[in-house]
């Protein structure tokens, strides 16, 4: 193996503890290294990586208080590209916390240090890393383009040679079939290792193919056989519960990724995943936390997005919803108010890719509560006016007010407006969060009942009335109205019916005046988009006269 000549590399090093900083540097000055540039944060470090090509980043995990983190650093780079496919990333650190040394290598930095530690141990992990990445360029190259089936391919061509890193290609591949799903190769390959030596991380990826491939049994047993050996193996807490989770046992996995949690917290896709498995299980406290620990997590990573605080928000009011506590209900009302209130002035809000503003989406947390205290119409005002605002406003729905628009459309019964958004959320990129697809998976199912109610009696009411049975139609539009209670096309037809019952009256009924009356005061009160305001404007002057005659 070539000795690598560090006079020809450049280095990033990045710590913000300038006497260490110091002392790293004058360490690869040492061995050699006259390029060595010093950042005491990631966001510095980021800036430079987009200006030149690094052959080599050192950084210190820890970088200031609320900043950027090395793990989120080396993520990052390696994320937007902004290193080589064979530049090495080492990581740093003085706190060997199981946690963060997990995390640490989940993020998949190229190496890890645990100070203090020697010249001779710095420069023999340099010189491996790089090894490695020189000899894997081609798989690390389409890995870094996100060409993974191309990926398999280079590993394979690769394995055909004499190789140094055989057994870290080998694992690579055994990766890349997780990721594009082809559980039946990861299996060939992984349970070929296993039989020929215990290789851990084999054993542990054949537990995962065995997940993707649907053999749910042996996935659990291998992993258990796994727990049994090392009960820190959190990869196999991940596979027993993702196990449980796709066999309806969803209590069960929460157990496990209760577990998983509480060994490795830092990954966001574990968060996720227990996000999941909690709502399944029905347990929306613990589904609350894991959606804190995702905001958290993402604050200060390239995952930064305000989708982040609103499925937290969200998720607040998931527990006030399910619960049968009046006190309690109230209080997790209070607790998103309050979350709200102190994000209000986060720069999150203002970096979002996608339209959003603070006062629209604050009107829909606003509604929800209303919807949530039985205030139907004030939920369905506050509804309106926002939805008027964004017809207003833009071309296109904004997809980050999309999902609490959607739940307080079908919780108070707006369901055609329900049915057009639930269509452009599903086809939105939006729809891969896995949040977002539970809402509308929840909804669907939720809802089913009511909504099957409401379009039959509503397609009744329809019916009759072109067919010139009016009083038969009003019924119909009143039951109707039992599900959605201020759907304003349901009122609006109501209205219509009782206007053409009056009409045939020579004095109208006492009881029509009264229902027209309540009818008009809902359509009245209420700010009207565009489609209904045209058709209350011709209906409301041929009211309005029964009205006055009566009272």
């Amino acid at each position: 193996m070539d000795i690598i000549n560090y006079s020809e590399m450049r280095f990033l090093v990045v710590e913000d503890q300038r006497p260490f900083l110091v002392m790293l540097r004058g360490l690869l000055n040492t061995m050699g290294a006259q390029s060595v540039v010093v950042a005491q944060n990631a966001e510095t470090a980021l800036n430079l990586c987009r200006k030149e090509k690094f052959d080599f980043v050192v950084s210190d995990i820890h970088l200031g208080a609320d900043k950027k983190n090395g793990l989120e650093l080396a993520e990052e780079l390696r994320s937007r590209r902004l290193v080589k496919p064979t530049t090495v990333i080492l990581v740093i650190s003085a706190d060997s916390a199981r946690e963060l040394v997990i995390g640490s290598v989940e993020r998949e930095p190229d190496d890890y240090l645990i100070k203090p530690f020697s010249q001779i141990q710095l420069k023999t992990r340099l010189n491996r890393a790089y090894h490695r990445r020189v000899e894997l360029e081609p798989i690390y190259r389409l890995i870094a383009k996100h060409n993974d089936s191309e990926a398999v391919q280079a590993c394979l061509e690769l394995l055909k040679k004499p190789l140094h890193y055989r057994q870290h290609c080998l694992k690579l591949l055994s990766e890349l079939y997780l990721r594009i799903g082809d559980g039946k190769s990861a299996i060939e390959l992984t349970q070929r290792i296993v039989n020929e030596r215990s290789v851990k991380w084999a054993q542990t990826n054949l537990a995962k193919a065995f997940v993707v491939d649907k053999q749910f049994d042996q996935a659990k047993s291998l992993a258990g056989t796994l727990l049994k050996s090392n009960r820190f193996n959190v990869d196999a807490y991940d596979v027993i519960a993702n196990s449980l989770r796709q066999t309806g046992e969803a209590e069960k996995a929460l157990d496990y990724i209760k577990k998983a949690i509480e060994i490795a917290p830092l990954s966001l896709e574990r968060q996720y995943h227990a996000t999941q498995i909690a709502r399944e299980s029905r347990d929306f406290i613990f589904a609350k936390d894991r959606c804190l620990s995702i905001w958290q997590l993402s604050k200060r990573s390239m995952h930064r997005d305000v989708t982040h605080l609103c499925n937290y928000i969200r998720s607040i009011l998931d527990v006030a919803e399910h619960s049968d506590d009046k006190k309690l209900r109230n209080r997790f009302q209070q607790e998103a108010l309050i979350t709200l209130q102190r994000n209000r002035n986060d720069e999150v809000f203002s970096r979002s890719e996608q339209p959003f503003e603070f006062t629209l989406y604050e009107n829909l947390v606003h509604s929800r509560i209303s919807v949530l205290d039985g205030k139907t119409l004030a939920a369905k005002q506050l509804l309106e006016e926002t939805q008027i605002a964004i017809e207003e406003r833009y071309p296109e729905f904004p997809m980050k007010l999309a999902p609490d628009s959607l739940k307080v459309m079908n919780d108070i019964g707006d369901f055609e407006d329900a049915a057009v958004l639930s269509a452009q959320i599903a086809q939105s990129e939006d729809a891969h969060d896995p949040h977002i697809a539970y809402l509308l998976s929840s909804e669907e199912k939720q809802q089913a009942s009511r909504l099957e109610a409401y379009k039959t009696h509503n397609k009744k009411g329809i019916e009759a009335y072109r067919e010139g049975k009016f009083e038969m139609a009003l019924n119909a539009f009143y039951n109707a109205q039992t599900f959605a209670p201020v759907n304003i096309g349901v009122a609006l037809n109501l209205m219509q019916c009782l206007l053409k019952l009056m009409e045939m009256q020579r004095k109208p009924e006492t009881k029509l005046v009264d229902q027209s009356r309540e009818v008009y005061k809902l359509l009245n009160a209420m700010p009207l988009r565009q489609q209904h305001q045209k058709k209350w404007a011709e209906l409301a002057p041929q009211v309005a006269p029964f009205l006055e005659k009566s009272s």
